[in-house]
């Protein structure tokens, strides 16, 4: 008994009304459990319906003071239930309540850096790079290099390596519940969509920990989860870029018929390593480079990592604002 993958949001069933007392939203959710005795307590705890007490995420913007304040599970299906949710800026609790449920409080943000190893590819860069550019698109990649080569123009075996500094996030929040399976299913996975104005597979999700908590509440003791989640971002994208050489090639490419396989020669000696092009040839610019010219180097591009939606984690990600567009 269970439900059965994350909630969908039902499409074009968002609301929206403001007035000068109030901004109120609402959005509704299909759920599917896998028994019929399946039911709201289920139901109302289905990975990707926020919290009572969350603030207003969507995939373009947040609002902080919209709270979390109703769910209604309705059954619509032998197996499908709808969640309506709905928020309200009426129900802002604020942070100077001593005696306020643990679920309210406000969550916890530390932004610092960490060091990663990245092979140097000598010239190879991000062909006109900037901001506005999708760094998880290969179509806009320079994957050719001239390389780091030693004296006789030839690339390092293993590449070498540098230092680089990446920003990374801690944000930390109390849970009424920790489901270890979504954890599982988030940590060392990168973002499959645009996240606040970041691109797809530049964000990876580093650790989700939770560590279980009492605080009397209205008298009583009450359990909740502290869970910290932490966030590396990666400018380049997490993509894995390794040189493209191996012992033999396919003479005219993988496109001729039939396909003539040829090992590389050193003085007639098989089984030397060499550089290959795109199409599984010898690299053209290395087997006829000019004297004193090094040769070029190809990257293979692979997207090694799990891709989640990070928007279903619902974490509002403040850049200095208390309401502001998280994309496009």
């Amino acid at each position: 008994m269970s439900v059965v993958g994350p909630a969908k949001e039902r499409a074009v069933m968002r609301e929206f009304h403001e007035d000068k007392t109030e901004r109120y939203y609402k959005r509704t959710y299909l759920v599917v459990v896998n028994d019929l005795k399946d039911d709201a307590p289920i139901v109302e705890r289905a990975f990707g319906i926020p919290y009572a007490g969350q603030c207003y995420v969507s995939e373009r913007g947040i609002d902080t003071h919209a709270i979390c304040y109703s769910k209604a599970c309705n059954q619509i299906a032998l197996l499908h239930w709808e969640v309506v949710v709905e928020y309200s800026t009426k129900h802002d609790t604020g942070s100077g309540d001593g005696n306020k449920d643990p679920v309210l409080e406000p969550p916890v943000y530390n932004w610092g850096v960490t060091h990663i190893r990245e092979i140097v590819t000598g010239q190879s860069k991000f062909r006109g790079y900037s901001p506005s550019n999708d760094p998880s698109d290969s179509s806009i990649m320079l994957l050719d290099s001239t390389g780091i080569v030693n004296s006789a123009y030839e690339p390092y075996c293993p590449p070498a390596e540098i230092d680089r500094v990446i920003p990374t996030l801690t944000f930390e929040r109390n849970e009424p519940i920790f489901n270890h399976r979504y954890m599982l299913w988030y940590v060392n996975s990168v973002n499959s969509t645009r996240w606040y104005d970041w691109w797809p597979r530049t964000i990876k999700c580093a650790s989700i920990t939770g560590s279980r908590e009492l605080k009397l509440f209205n008298g009583k003791p009450k359990a909740y989860w502290k869970v910290q989640y932490v966030f590396h971002f990666n400018i380049f994208t997490w993509d894995l870029f390794l040189l493209d050489y191996g012992t033999y090639y396919f003479q005219g490419g993988t496109t001729c018929i039939p396909l003539i396989k040829k090992p590389f020669m050193i003085k007639g000696v098989p089984n030397s390593l060499g550089l290959l092009a795109a199409n599984g040839d010898a690299s053209t610019a290395s087997s006829n480079m000019a004297p004193g010219t090094a040769p070029v180097s190809r990257y293979n591009r692979y997207r090694v990592l799990n891709e989640t939606d990070f928007n279903m984690l619902m974490i509002p990600l403040l850049q200095g604002g208390e309401l502001l567009k998280s994309g496009d």
